[in-house]
């Protein structure tokens, strides 16, 4: 699973792509089909999204998309790349991609053609998970129908703040699992003794253990001593694990704590009687860490309230639960909306001229007590009445203030009545103030955050694209008074080259040894173009040349097939590590023999430079090949790394057949459904037709 970036995307009212089309991105993604299909509409999608935004302070800015003349110049402008059936003006991309927090979600950004043709303008962002709707952002107009900069209407639908709550809940526990487990592993360090932990420790710990992560473990103390004692020792990636010494027998290494749940726990603080909640209140204090125990109490100071509670039907710890849960999911809903009040002026924070200040700016959801009202009244709310009974302030207000607020839910003020004060449970401490204020103001801060992390991925995303152009012309010599763009390939690696660079040696050796599997050379040679009399250093541009046999054959006068291959050899070796090549019928010109190597390629490639392929073809016998690797198992490539779709031309669509599908391959090589009409099956007709002509012997 792609945790750093864009698992999938979608395309819809876009060229081809009527309807929402959404392509896995795998590291081998392969697209074929029939001519004028589609498959190279993808592609010039990708090409307008990793060209079209601008960046603001390194961060990509969503609000336009803009045609830029290289891309116009090839695929056209806005409106050439609207689908002809679409009335409205608007594109829409969606991007799957895998949050920290609310695990699997979705993004969908929709744009709107201005009248020039050359940008779009954003309009609305909806989030979602596999299942519901979660939130919306949209884009205002004046009475004029004009954008009116960055007045949005947000959104948070009914299923946001639960499945919110439940996965902070759950990222929190686990952090304080991995902490009391830190906790376990530094007192068996100094006490090498179960029995000297305590209850609660000993359950921790045989949890872990059930899952094969053992605390003080004589494996994990031989790793941590090599670490410590390596010569090249990695500070950056091993410092973390250096000295703990728990073992994890699925990995046979060190277990590394979830970074995420840590940080969780950090940032909501807990008290530790009542984890399953998110907001702390005086009702949480008073109640204790068992609802059941507390309502059986015969406690005759909490009387009223067990009866109130028990009138309004919570007769258990599952209906408590539930119930406070409904409180801390409109407390929330209600809380962003009142820190949205329009007395906020956004100017004063940072501008929000762009959409990324909207996602990062804390200030602009943050809960500021000495302003606003919260319009909502929350008398139909159990938890929030109860509240209001039970914790009053003194001259409480008809509305429900801020004020209000702070003190039936904080229990700020020393001054209002309270039937507990004896007890002194309702006066909380500051450190316990700031318990409530600190779990509200992370979830406010939080809650935007999928937002701000689908930003980050799609950047992460978008710039790993990379375009390797069939157009680019060999030529007998690369001059750089002669420069143009298609020459920087070949005059940065000889310039790298001839500077005795580890790493370009090292491409080079991996571009010898695919001349070597394809039988075309034994070494690429690069050599210098110098006039008479210049010193070594002084040079004009660099020729290229391959050493076939025993003899150097200039690369410009080898075969159009050859030059594809070099210039794919030197693209995937120069473009870096992780990135995403696309690639428009690599296969053109070459054998196929050659096409069946490509295949091959792609694989050592992935595992050699972490590149990813998009690849458009027609090649039978590129697919073919890639079945066989993944069923022969000494090979590094599974069928979870491959997404293979195909393409039927949208006029001669079979019936009941989707215009464009996916086709499953198996762990054996073998596909679960099957290609058009006309690829893999060509051959086998000819020769069928052959046999049957009249004249066959």
């Amino acid at each position: 699973m792609n945790k750093t970036g864009i698992s999938k995307i979608g395309f819809k009212n876009i060229r081809v792509f009527e309807d929402l089309t959404e392509f896995e991105l795998k590291p081998l993604t392969i697209l074929t089909g029939a001519n004028n299909s589609g498959k190279s509409a993808m592609q010039k999608m990708l090409l307008l999204l990793s060209t079209g935004f601008e960046t603001k302070n390194n961060i990509i800015q969503l609000e336009n998309l803009f045609f830029k003349k290289e891309f116009i110049n090839k695929t056209g402008d806005f409106k050439s790349n609207v689908n002809y059936n679409n009335p409205n003006n608007q594109i829409s991309f969606t991007f799957h991609f895998e949050d920290e927090i609310l695990g699997s979600l979705k993004s969908e950004l929709i744009y709107e053609g201005d009248e020039s043709g050359i940008s779009a303008n954003l309009c609305q962002i909806e989030l979602s998970d596999t299942q519901n709707e979660l939130m919306t952002l949209k884009r205002t107009k004046n009475s004029l129908g004009d954008w009116e900069g960055w007045n949005f209407e947000l959104t948070f639908l009914p299923n946001y703040f639960k499945k919110f709550i439940d996965s902070i809940l759950l990222l929190r526990n686990k952090g304080n699992m991995d902490f009391m487990l830190h906790n376990i592993d530094r007192a068996l360090h100094e006490n090498n003794d179960i029995n000297s932990l305590t209850p609660e420790e000993k359950k921790v710990y045989n949890y872990y253990k059930s899952k094969g992560i053992l605390a003080y473990d004589h494996r994990a103390i031989k790793i941590q001593k090599e670490i410590l004692e390596a010569k090249h020792f990695d500070m950056d990636y091993r410092s973390d694990l250096s000295n703990q010494k728990i073992f994890n027998e699925k990995t046979e290494d060190i277990y590394e704590y979830d970074t995420v749940s840590i940080k969780i726990r950090e940032e909501f603080p807990l008290n530790n009687l009542n984890s399953n909640f998110l907001l702390q209140t005086d009702l949480l204090k008073v109640i204790g860490d068992d609802y059941n125990k507390f309502i059986k109490s015969t406690d005759k100071e909490t009387s009223e309230l067990k009866k109130e509670l028990i009138n309004k039907g919570i007769s258990s710890s599952e209906d408590f639960v539930k119930t406070y849960r409904e409180f801390e999911i409109i407390f929330l809903e209600e809380s962003f909306k009142w820190s949205k009040s329009p007395d906020i002026d956004l100017s004063d924070f940072r501008g929000f001229s762009t959409l990324n200040d909207v996602f990062s700016n804390k200030k602009f959801y943050r809960l500021n007590y000495n302003d606003g009202i919260i319009d909502k009244k929350y008398d139909t709310n159990i938890i929030l009445s109860i509240l209001r009974k039970y914790f009053p302030k003194k001259n409480k207000p008809q509305s429900f203030s801020v004020d209000l607020i702070k003190s039936i839910v904080l229990g700020e003020s020393t001054s209002f009545d309270s039937p507990f004060s004896k007890k002194q449970v309702i006066v909380p401490k500051d450190k316990e103030i700031d318990l409530f204020n600190d779990s509200l103001q992370s979830s406010m801060n939080y809650s935007l955050e999928p937002f701000n992390d689908f930003i980050l991925k799609l950047q992460n995303t978008l710039k790993k694209i990379k375009i390797f152009s069939t157009n680019t012309k060999i030529k007998r010599q690369y001059l750089y008074g002669d420069y143009d763009v298609q020459d920087s390939l070949f005059l940065e690696f000889g310039v790298a080259y001839f500077k005795n660079d580890y790493k370009t040696k090292k491409k080079l050796k991996f571009i010898n040894y695919w001349l070597n599997k394809f039988d075309i050379a034994k070494e690429l040679k690069i050599s210098k173009i110098k006039l008479e009399n210049e010193t070594q250093n002084q040079y004009l541009g660099f020729y290229y040349s391959l050493l076939i046999g025993s003899k150097e054959v200039p690369l410009y006068d080898c075969g159009s097939g050859i030059h594809q291959i070099v210039l794919l050899l030197l693209n995937i070796v120069s473009v870096g590590y992780h990135k995403t090549l696309l690639l428009e019928e690599p296969e053109t010109n070459m054998h196929p023999m050659f096409q069946s190597k490509l295949t091959e390629l792609f694989v050592d490639a992935k595992k050699e430079y972490k590149i990813h392929f998009i690849v458009e073809t027609h090649s039978e016998y590129l697919i073919r090949k890639l079945q066989y690797l993944i069923a022969n198992e000494n090979v590094e490539i599974s069928n979870e790394d491959v997404c293979i779709y195909y393409f039927h031309s949208p006029h001669r669509t079979p019936l009941n057949s989707k215009q464009i599908y996916k086709l499953d391959i198996r762990k054996d090589g073998f596909m679960n459904n099957d290609f058009g009409k006309g690829f893999f099956d060509e051959a086998s007709s000819l020769s069928l037709s052959l046999l049957n002509l009249p004249n066959f012997n």
